[in-house]
């Protein structure tokens, strides 16, 4: 490329943005892309912004456009992004993204749920991303585990006091393997999206 906007980052010269989402969004699946769209929301990147400069290439917008529909700001990392990619490929409801729930601990701070769909009958089907770091040893010891499972078990109890009928739980792995995601949200009762 003869000219490209470009911007200093860390005393490196990099493509700006628009242009570094529209090569993600050219060299990458939809389900690998759209970790990258959410996180630029998530910092605040206007998305229409991104669009606008593809057209402006002369570009087929068709990915962009698809990607930018689906990206949310909510979506905290790039396994819970992957996930929710496959889950839209499949062909799911698309989920609420990080559910506020009542802590009864601390009413100000309330548990979040990574996926939520609620159903006609006003109850909720909650999925969970559990990615690695949430078990890793900070402090060298199995209390520190042990801690981390008992606060888990304790969200888990408080979300079923409400209106949460299911828990599913998520990994990195599901988005890997598209028939055993398929397998659990259908186990789970979320529903598929009607054919328009």
């Amino acid at each position: 490329m003869p000219t490209v906007d470009s911007v200093q980052r860390s005393s490196l010269t990099v493509t700006d943005i628009n242009r570094t989402l529209t090569d993600c969004a050219m060299a990458y699946s939809f389900i690998e892309a759209l970790p990258f769209f959410d996180s630029a929301a998530r910092q605040g990147t206007v998305l229409t912004k991104v669009l606008e400069y593809c057209r402006g290439l002369g570009m087929d917008t068709a990915r962009i456009v698809r990607l930018c529909e689906y990206a949310d700001s909510l979506s905290e990392n790039g396994g819970e992004s992957m996930v929710r990619a496959v889950i839209i490929e499949l062909g799911f409801m698309i989920p609420r993204l990080q559910r506020p729930f009542r802590n009864p601990r601390n009413p100000d701070a309330p548990f979040r749920a990574d996926f939520s769909w609620e159903m006609p009958d006003g109850t909720i089907i909650v999925a969970e991303f559990d990615g690695m770091g949430k078990y890793v040893l900070e402090d060298g010891t199995r209390q520190g585990i042990r801690e981390r499972v008992y606060a888990e078990r304790e969200r888990e109890t408080a979300l079923r006091s409400g209106r949460v009928r299911r828990i599913v739980r998520l990994e990195y792995e599901d988005a890997l393997y598209p028939e055993r995601l398929r397998k659990k949200l259908l186990d789970a009762g979320v529903p598929l999206r009607r054919c328009r």
